[in-house]
């Protein structure tokens, strides 16, 4: 008995230190350039992080 009431003081203890939180859904979204310029605009959440790789340009030369 005793060693059930230590872990259970141990995880208050814990439970008070750290408590456990649910970490927001990252989302990252991958668009051409021509996929970026025919995009309808959407409701983003904060944590959403659009890339948009653009088309190679020619050298000026």
């Amino acid at each position: 008995m005793g060693l059930d009431r230590e872990l259970e003081a141990m995880r208050r203890r814990l439970n008070r230190i750290a408590p456990i939180k649910n970490p927001p859904e990252l989302k990252m979204n991958i668009f051409t350039e021509e996929e970026w310029n025919n995009k309808k605009p959407t409701d983003q959440s904060q944590w959403e992080l659009n890339l948009v790789i653009e088309d190679k340009r020619p050298l000026i030369g």
